[in-house]
This record gives C-alpha cells, sequence and structure tokens, in this order.
C-alpha cells in the first residue's frame, strides 16, 4: 500500500506502472531518483493514490493463484507443442 520507487533494471518496468504505481527510474539517475523521492515526500494525496493503485494492483495480477495459473498455462502450451511434434524427452 505505498508508492515505489524503483529502477528499471530487470523486470521492474514491467511490474511497476510509471507514475501510477510509483516512479521508474533509469539505473545510475540520481538526480531522477532524487526528484521521485522528492514528489512522493512532498504530496501526500499522490503517495496515497500511489500506494492504492499499486496495491490494487498487486491483488489483481500478482496473486498466487494467478501466478500459479499462468505457470501451468506455460507448461500445458509447451507440453502440446512437444507432443504435436512428437518430441521426445
Amino acid at each position: 500500500g505505498v508508492p515505489v520507487v524503483a529502477t528499471d533494471v530487470g523486470g521492474t518496468a514491467e511490474a511497476l506502472r510509471h507514475e501510477i504505481d510509483g516512479f521508474v527510474v533509469s539505473p545510475g539517475d540520481v538526480p531522477a531518483l532524487v526528484s521521485a523521492i522528492r514528489q512522493l515526500q512532498v504530496s501526500p494525496e499522490l503517495r496515497q493514490q500511489m500506494g492504492t493503485a499499486g496495491r490494487a494492483r498487486a491483488i489483481s495480477d500478482f496473486s498466487r493463484e494467478r501466478v500459479a495459473k499462468e505457470v501451468a498455462d506455460v507448461y500445458g502450451r509447451v507440453l502440446a507443442e512437444r507432443a504435436a511434434h512428437g518430441a521426445t524427452r
């Protein structure tokens, strides 16, 4: 339920929506990092808005059930593709 300030490494930008759930800044961009933190520091409304949005997204998009289903779907597609092409171990 709190906004996030993170650098754009790995899958961060896929999980965190810039200016919706928090801020995504380029690695090493100290002025952008300072600016993002400062914006949150001076605006309780922005902190609340981003925190609420991030929590809602975490619940809807990253629940254990949804992630488990997506992983199972990937395995199902891979196995079906292998079976269709007659692949063996």
